[in-house]
């Protein structure tokens, strides 16, 4: 029975993933198991052996060429009562070398004298490749973050110039309203300079990164990056409408076209959040400053999906007489009776566990003020656990049947060329650097001379043009892709990119013909306009 135990132990050994070795109080090999004769590359057999030393199984220390010292060899250690636990060894076969990680223990006889020592070995080989790969991406997601380190002190001392300048300017206000609005607007553009720099950078390091703590940290990036994008937006606005700044310009226009932006803008928000957003077709126009009435809903929709955790957010209207109801309706956390005059105070936010629940608490605010400043009446209906609902009444434009362009979401089209135009040093690197990612071949220019020059000289033909609205020179966005259409005998697909908030630009962009956003541009609503117009 012995017999047959030990066979069947010895089998049970030999069918272990791990090298399992014995040695006698004389450190004489007295049972090696098939995975330790593998590991250390010799043809020993698995009786007692007992004129083989242990010095016959030559081990080095990691990453030399030096012997593992004898007298700190686990077995060693083990022969003298310590138990042991090392990852600093190696084994240099003819053909390779295999780190390993060793675990030694002794065993007492009756006198409690140590009688034999069993080593436990192990390949870690391949832990050893995923720590380099792991040092690796650490060392770059390092560098990365030292970049954006640096980005953000430069972000944080151009905040700090722009606000004392804001500042002064307010000062002046009451003297000067004009010259008020015109430096907020210019302090609109450049804060959203560095915003959208900042957004395509981590758009394009979200590319690069794919160890799971790494990106991670990009999510959450991307998620700092949207929020201060968002707390910019709203502390810009309360100071242009507490300096007066902001004035009413209403027109007629189809409401379609302002559905549609908010549609493209808020879907992948939808997405990741796992909730349906429902945006309703719609043949009416009507009659207000679309500029306004954009940032009213836009409000409205950020404050849904803050505060929604599952099922939808609905952007719908109804037709009555001579108005037209806008509502955003959500099936959220809803607001008690009690609180739904005071969620419209400056600065005040409802309690919620949620981490997209995050802001300064001005987003209804300015609702209420540019509501009040459009004369467009404004209900709330809520119920706690039952979702919220806001109504926003305004006066019908001129009513017909309409075809609103809808750019889809298309897939990625295949390689194109892009010319990328922006007087912004980092923007411009971020936005070349991040379609490269997409796979198009990428000509970047700081101007329009620029761009003609290189046009000229290389024989480049862009498939489609990407370029900054206000560039530093006296031309525009727009007399840059003409200029590039006149020279190349072409008409090609263009997009326009602006951090300009004021009525000029935007009736000007509304009249171009091309396709324009507004700073800071979602990376992944840009990518899918850019297909939408290669693929025509």
């Amino acid at each position: 029975m012995i017999s047959e135990h030990s066979i069947e132990l010895k089998q049970f050994l030999d069918a272990l993933p791990i090298g399992v070795a014995v040695v006698d109080a004389q450190e004489n090999v007295f049972y090696i198991n098939q995975k330790a004769r593998q590991l250390l590359g010799k043809d020993i057999v698995a009786e007692i052996v007992t004129d083989n030393e242990l010095e016959i199984y030559p081990v080095y220390v990691a990453g030399t060429h030096r012997r593992y010292p004898s007298e700190n060899q686990p077995s060693v250690r083990a022969l003298r009562g310590e138990s042991t636990h090392v990852d600093d060894m190696e084994i240099h076969q003819p053909d390779k070398i295999i780190p390993i990680e060793v675990w030694a223990s002794p065993i007492f006889d009756q006198a409690q004298q140590i009688s034999y020592a069993v080593i436990v070995l192990q390949d870690i080989t391949e832990r050893k490749h995923l720590e380099a790969g792991r040092q690796r991406y650490t060392a770059q997601l390092s560098e990365l973050n030292k970049q954006l380190e640096h980005y953000s002190q430069t972000l944080e001392q151009k905040v700090i110039e722009r606000t004392e300048e804001l500042e002064q300017k307010t000062a002046e206000a009451v003297r000067a309203n004009r010259a008020k609005s015109h430096f907020i607007a210019a302090a609109s553009h450049d804060l959203r300079q560095p915003m959208q720099a900042l957004s395509l950078f981590i758009e394009a390091l979200d590319y690069q990164i794919t160890e799971p703590q790494a990106r991670h940290l990009v999510t959450k990036a991307k998620q700092s990056a949207d929020m201060m994008s968002s707390l910019f937006d709203s502390l810009l606005d309360i100071s242009r409408l507490e300096a007066g700044a902001v004035q009413p310009e209403p027109k007629n226009f189809a409401l379609q076209t302002l559905f549609n932006y908010l549609l493209h803008e808020f879907l992948p928000q939808a997405n990741s959040l796992n909730l349906n957003f429902q945006v309703d077709n719609c043949t009416a126009y009507v009659y207000s400053d679309p500029l306004l009435l954009e940032r009213i809903l836009r409000n409205l929709l950020a404050n849904a999906f803050k505060f929604t955790t599952h099922g939808q957010v609905h952007l719908g209207y109804t037709v009555r007489d001579k108005q037209l109801d806008i509502f955003v309706k959500d099936t959220g956390i809803g607001i008690p009776a009690e609180l739904q005059q005071t969620v419209f105070h400056e600065f005040y936010q409802i309690k919620h566990t949620s981490s997209q629940a995050k802001g300064l608490g001005l987003g209804l605010s300015i609702v209420q003020r540019l509501s009040e400043l459009l004369d467009h009446p404004l209900r709330l209906s809520s119920s706690e656990g039952h979702g919220t609902q806001f109504t926003l009444t305004l006066p019908l434009g001129y009513w017909h049947e309409t075809t609103v362009e809808t750019p889809p979401f298309a897939e990625m089209s295949a390689t194109a060329r892009v010319l990328v135009i922006d007087d912004d040093d980092l923007v411009r690197k971020a936005l070349s650097n991040l379609m490269k990612h997409w796979s198009y071949e990428v000509m970047t220019a700081s101007s329009g001379a620029e761009a003609l020059s290189q046009l000229d000289t290389s024989g480049y033909v862009p498939d489609i043009i990407v370029s900054d609205y206000h560039l530093q020179t006296e031309q525009t966005g727009l007399d840059v892709i003409h200029a590039v259409q006149v020279q190349l005998n072409k008409v090609i697909p263009s997009v326009l990119i602006t951090g300009d908030t004021t009525s000029e630009s935007f009736e000007q962009l509304q009249a171009c013909g091309y396709k324009w956003l507004r700073k800071p541009v979602k990376p992944a609503y840009l990518r899918k306009i850019m297909s939408y117009y290669l693929r025509q």
